[in-house]
């Protein structure tokens, strides 16, 4: 039996996480299980404590999926007493070292994958690979590990862009489930029906429309930038834009070489909704591990690339500089 017939005919709950990879991830699962399962119940989520986990979904499905996100480890224990079949697809280190020590199977882990991939390479495994979607994985792979010297960069960046240009970030009816159908169905479509990956012309007027918002952003986020070191003598910065954090924060530590890290606080919410939040971007170059700074604040990521959702009140000290991180 291949590893895909476990799940024919069985009622399904999949969590991934809301980003590109996380979406990706989603995409997988609408091509490979969702025709073969009984029910497919779905959550797109950010938040990585699972507070979007619905749970009645888990008591209706026999299996629950975790792709590119992880549970805690209260929520695993909680699924195993309801006597639920758990899958993890994850590539995340920090929720690795949680449960790998009660997770008595099926959880995969690879540092050197994407969550989409792993999926991806798990639910496809002996089968033939259709070209189009093995070439959007790889896209997706190449830009969730931040592979820049991959041939494949400039369009996984385009890629990217172009999903968070297809959302309607105004709409607040609009659930993480709801954001990204108009870019899945878009992808579904190309891999359905294409032979190779391609952008269509209206993602090319998106990928254009990305790059004018990202030179903004670069321009306000280098007016923001504070140059600081932290209590352990490491030289830091901190930057404020409206989006393009990942990015923006890659361009600025290559401008600045002897910076160990970067801090980037996105301004979206506080601009438009008027809500104030203490979510920060962390990036860094090779040989500073941010994650593990990420770790201190409840966060997390890989050694490059991590976040945290900083308490508010201590958000603020951060933002003035009155605290650090460490």
């Amino acid at each position: 039996m291949s590893f895909l017939e476990q799940f024919r005919d069985k009622d399904t709950y999949i969590i991934t996480d809301a980003d590109f990879d996380g979406v990706s991830s989603h995409i997988v699962a609408k091509i490979h299980l969702e025709p073969i399962v009984k029910t497919f119940l779905y959550t797109l989520t950010y938040d990585r404590t699972m507070s979007e986990f619905v749970i009645e979904n888990a008591i209706k499905s026999e299996i629950i999926i975790f792709v590119d996100i992880a549970p805690t480890v209260e929520l695993y224990n909680k699924l195993k007493e309801l006597k639920k079949q758990i899958f993890i697809f994850d590539h995340h280190i920090t929720s690795y070292m949680e449960l790998q020590p009660i997770v008595e199977n099926n959880y995969f882990f690879t540092e050197e994958k994407c969550g989409a991939k792993i999926f991806f390479d798990e639910l496809t495994s002996g089968q033939r690979r259709r070209k189009v979607e093995f070439q959007y994985i790889q896209l997706v792979d190449t830009y969730d590990r931040w592979q820049k010297q991959s041939l494949l960069w400039k369009d996984a960046v385009k890629l990217q862009d172009i999903m968070y240009e297809y959302v309607n970030w105004f709409d607040d009816r609009l659930t993480e489930n709801d954001k990204y159908i108009p870019f899945i169905k878009v992808q579904l479509d190309k891999i359905e029906n294409a032979k190779n990956f391609y952008f269509t012309v209206y993602e090319e007027k998106l990928a254009i429309q990305a790059e004018t918002k990202k030179k903004k952003n670069l321009e306000i986020a280098r007016k923001s930038l504070k140059i600081r070191k932290d209590n352990s003598g490491n030289k830091y910065g901190y930057f404020e834009c409206n989006s393009k954090l990942s990015t923006i924060g890659n361009i600025i530590l290559d401008e600045y070489s002897d910076l160990k890290y970067i801090i980037g606080h996105s301004t979206y919410q506080e601009k438009y909704k008027n809500i104030p939040n203490g979510k920060i971007s962390i990036r860094s170059n090779e040989g500073f591990n941010v994650n593990l700074i990420a770790e201190v604040w409840a966060g997390g990521g890989h050694p490059q690339s991590a976040g945290a959702d900083i308490p508010l009140k201590e958000f603020e000290k951060l933002r003035k500089g009155q605290i650090h991180l460490i």
